[in-house]
């Protein structure tokens, strides 16, 4: 058995530029958030209602209130 003698070319690797990322800083801003109002229940009226207001319900014909269509 004869055996050839096998060529290798070299390889020839060219090299990698690998090129600098620049990063910007990110610029947060805050958020102001405004505290929420939470108003107290009241089982009453704190104030005494209007006298048109004591007949409460009026009837259709009984309205004392114009209405605006």
């Amino acid at each position: 058995m004869v055996v050839e003698p096998v060529v290798v070319e070299p390889v020839v690797v060219e090299p990698v530029v690998v090129e600098p990322v620049v990063v910007e800083p990110v610029v947060v801003e805050p958020v102001l958030v405004e505290p929420a109002v939470v108003w107290p229940v009241v089982d009453e009226f704190p104030f005494e209602l209007p006298l048109e207001l004591e007949d409460w319900p009026f009837d259709e014909d009984d309205w004392p209130f114009e209405l605006e269509d």
